[in-house]
């Protein structure tokens, strides 16, 4: 329901006119009194927004197929591009590009799937749909083997497509440090965080001042020489940021804390769901919160990931709020330079917003994977 609401407050103007009252009471808004709903993609075309006065995806029961929908309510066929791709309609790759980012969006991986075959039918070497495939089949198990397909998957485009994104990919995968069997484990440590509530833990300054301080100097650096900050990455919940990998001397200090300091508390804190696996990394960007000029906030989410960190990269003083709020204690956890919070990535939060200055932080998406 937060969710949906959320998304709903994020661009009302996306959605088709039969749910102008949902952007204008979205809090009114009972999301178990329809079974399912016309939505928009993310960038409308004349083919989306020619919808009927009544989407007859309003009215499909569970497991009904829209034909048979429409013949039982008597009502015409909506054009948007849901409806269409239910029909079976043949669409062009572009259509099927923003169903697949929709369909990514509320998470639905059996649709994003098979739109990213409907797309490499017709183009086996498509770039976008090789990298989507591999990315939503991380997601479909984040507590099993969903991310070991991914590298697998990538891997294997890698092999007949030379295209510099998936060679990246590829090259991301073996960035991060992991252990590389169960003797190289670290020992595990629990008890030195602060167990904000279940599924949170919070480390304070855990890591070294200086080192911090000296990481947002290389990045800072990076961006002044590369031009500038990313800010579409993420499509869903957008963040203005960097890879730590393609800054090396970042990416060093922050593979050694992981294997010396944060991995052996997460294996001690986080025990019950990592299970005698190994983390690994499955992203990890430099994020940078400016309230003059750039990106205040993050809005409410949940990661794909088992395990996510938030590392604070300054001191207070240099900002006022920020932390990192979550649903279900309506609380945000904030850090000092050097502190980490961990928290199950399943868990709602969002980044709250800061009200004067300039917050860095570093995200780190987990998961785990049996030891080989």
């Amino acid at each position: 329901m937060s969710r949906a609401l959320a998304l709903i407050n994020s661009n009302p103007a996306h959605f088709h006119p039969p749910s102008k009252s949902l952007a204008i009471y979205p809090h009114c808004f009972n999301s178990s009194l329809v079974q399912s709903c016309c939505l928009p993609t993310f960038k409308p075309t004349p083919t989306t927004l020619k919808t009927s006065p009544h989407p007859p995806r309003n009215y499909l029961r569970p497991s009904e197929p829209l034909p048979s929908c429409l013949h039982r309510i008597r009502l015409p066929p909506c054009s948007c591009l849901l409806c269409l791709d239910l029909l079976s309609s043949p669409l062009p790759i572009p259509d099927l590009k923003l169903l697949l980012s929709h369909y990514q969006s509320i998470k639905d991986i059996p649709s994003a799937l098979s739109t990213c075959s409907k797309i490499l039918s017709v183009d086996p070497n498509n770039v976008h749909a090789l990298l989507e495939r591999a990315r939503v089949t991380g997601w479909s198990d984040l507590d099993g083997e969903g991310f070991s397909s991914r590298e697998k998957l990538l891997k294997s485009a890698a092999a007949h497509n030379s295209s510099s994104l998936i060679l990246n990919a590829v090259k991301e995968c073996d960035m991060y440090h992991r252990d590389s069997d169960k003797d190289s484990l670290p020992p595990s440590i629990s008890g030195h965080g602060e167990n904000a509530c279940d599924g949170v833990i919070v480390y304070p300054c855990i890591l070294d001042v200086g080192d911090c301080v000296n990481a947002v100097d290389n990045v800072e650096e990076y961006i002044h020489n590369n031009g500038g900050w990313t800010t579409e990455r993420h499509y869903e919940v957008p963040t203005t940021d960097i890879q730590v990998f393609k800054v090396p001397l970042v990416l060093e200090w922050l593979n050694k804390s992981l294997k010396e300091v944060i991995f052996p508390r997460l294996y001690g804190d986080f025990e019950d769901i990592i299970k005698k696996r190994r983390l690994r990394v499955f992203d990890s960007f430099f994020v940078k919160y400016d309230f003059e000029l750039g990106q205040k906030f993050l809005p409410l989410h949940n990661d794909q990931s088992l395990i996510s960190l938030t590392i604070a990269m300054n001191g207070k003083e240099e900002y006022e709020g920020g932390g990192t709020w979550f649903m279900e204690t309506g609380k945000a956890c904030l850090t000092d330079v050097g502190g980490c919070v961990a928290f199950k990535g399943e868990m709602e939060h969002m980044g709250q917003q800061i009200k004067a200055g300039i917050r860095y932080i570093i995200a780190v998406f987990l998961y785990a994977e049996d030891i080989t």
